[in-house]
Parts: C-alpha cells; sequence; structure tokens
C-alpha cells in the first residue's frame, strides 16, 4: 500500500515547471529544449504535460512561463537576471537542485528539497533528492 505524500505547497494550487534534458533537470533554464509542467492541487497532482521550446531568447521563455500559467520553477542553473525577471513576474524560483524532474518535483512536495538561497551564486547546489 502507498504512503500518501503530504504536500508543502503554500497555496492550494500551483503550475510547476521543469526544465528537462531528457529525463533529469537540465543544467541550464536558458538552454532546455522542453519543460515538464505539473499541475498540483491539496488533492494531489493533477496533470503533467510537456512543453518543448526552442525559444533562445530569456525574454521569450519568462513570457512563456508567464503565458502558461507557472507559479514555480524548479531548476538546476538559472541566470540571477532570469530568476528576477520571473519572480517579477509573481513566479517563484528554486534553483541549484538537480536529479530526475520527478524525483524533484516529488522532493519538493514532500518538503526534502533543498536549493540555493535567494541571492546565492548560480552554481547548482544540491546533491539529487
Amino acid at each position: 500500500m502507498n504512503t500518501p505524500i503530504h504536500w508543502t505547497l503554500n497555496t492550494e494550487n500551483a503550475r510547476i515547471a521543469v526544465p528537462c534534458f531528457v529525463e533529469e533537470v537540465a543544467p541550464l533554464f536558458e538552454a532546455a529544449g522542453r519543460f515538464r509542467i505539473w499541475d498540483v492541487s491539496n488533492e494531489g497532482i493533477q496533470e503533467c504535460r510537456e512543453i518543448a521550446s526552442d525559444k533562445e531568447d530569456e525574454m521569450a521563455r519568462i513570457r512563456m512561463m508567464r503565458e502558461l500559467g507557472v507559479t514555480l520553477v524548479l531548476a538546476n542553473g538559472i541566470k540571477k537576471s532570469v530568476r528576477h525577471m520571473l519572480r517579477a513576474e509573481g513566479i517563484r524560483v528554486i534553483h541549484g537542485v538537480n536529479g530526475t524532474a520527478v524525483d524533484v518535483l516529488f522532493g519538493w512536495l514532500a518538503g526534502r528539497l533543498e536549493g540555493a538561497a535567494e541571492d546565492e551564486s548560480e552554481l547548482p547546489l544540491s546533491s539529487p533528492v
């Protein structure tokens, strides 16, 4: 029997984006060719989809996150300027995480994910979850 996961969400609903390279969190948000998007509520994961992105312009990627309604980005490497612009759009950013996209998502949901502090370096800091 599976044990239910207790969510750590600060809101009732979240749309979470993870930049991907194959199954792993992509090394750099700005270069990721695709994103996994999860819709999560207090009742669990409602939907998961993959979005391909050939956008090389940072502003286009930020606009894409906003248009998709993303509320949280879980990333490995991401430029400080991009983090600030995402936050200005109301999108929370946790960076410096690595592992598979699914492990990172469930690590965050279970409250076990550690990323870099808000204004720390742009280098990945955490070990796989």
